[in-house]
C-alpha cells in the first residue's frame, strides 16, 4: 500500500497519518505481510519519526522522478485519503499510468472524472478503505483489471495528444 504527496499540503499529512492511525492496522491485521510506504516530499518529523519495519517513509528530494516512479512500480495498491481541499490529483493519474490499482477517498479524485468501481474504488471511510485495499491485495484479478481501466482511462483522457485535440476544437 502506498501514498504519495507533496507534505507542505496540510491534507497530505492528514491523509498520511490517518493511513497510518486508522487504515494500516486493519489491512495489517488482514494481510500481515503488507508494508505501508509513503512517498513524498517536505514530510514532516511527526511523520518520519513514525518509520517502522512495516512503515516506510520515503523523504525524497523536489526533483526525484525516479523514486516516485519506482515506488509506483512496486506497490500493489495506492492509497489517497484525502479530505482537504486543493490539489491537482496528478499523484493519481500517475499511479493509473503505472497501471496501479488505486482507493480513494471522493475528494482524492474529485475532478478526474472515473467511476468507482470501474478506474478507481472510492471509499469515504478508513474502514471501508482499508477493507477495498485487503480485497485487491488478496483479488489479484480484480486489481489487475482495476489497473487496466484506470491505464485505459489515463491514455484515452490525459494523454497529451488527446488534450491538444479537444483544445484545438475549442479553440
Amino acid at each position: 500500500v502506498m501514498f504519495m504527496g507533496n507534505f507542505n499540503w496540510l491534507q497530505n499529512t492528514e491523509a498520511a497519518q490517518l493511513l497510518i492511525d486508522k487504515i494500516f492496522p486493519i489491512i495489517k491485521e488482514a494481510v500481515p505481510t503488507t508494508r505501508l510506504h509513503i512517498v513524498g516530499q517536505h514530510q514532516p518529523e511527526s511523520l518520519t519519526r513514525r518509520a517502522s519495519k512495516d512503515i516506510v517513509i520515503s523523504n525524497l528530494a523536489e526533483d526525484d522522478i525516479e523514486s516516485i516512479i519506482k515506488a509506483n512500480y512496486e506497490a500493489s495498491v495506492s492509497a489517497s485519503p484525502l479530505y482537504g481541499p486543493g490539489g491537482t490529483r496528478l499523484k493519481v493519474l500517475a499511479a493509473m499510468a503505472s497501471k496501479l490499482p488505486i482507493v480513494s477517498s471522493e475528494v482524492g479524485v474529485t475532478g478526474l472524472g472515473v467511476t468507482s468501481g470501474r478506474e478507481v474504488i472510492i471509499e469515504d471511510t478508513p474502514v471501508g478503505m482499508a477493507r477495498a485495499i485487503i480485497d485487491l491485495l488478496k483479488n489479484s484479478k480484480k486489481a489487475e483489471k482495476l489497473a487496466k481501466e484506470a491505464y485505459n482511462f489515463v491514455l484515452e483522457n490525459y494523454d497529451y495528444a488527446k488534450i491538444a485535440e479537444k483544445l484545438s476544437q475549442i479553440y
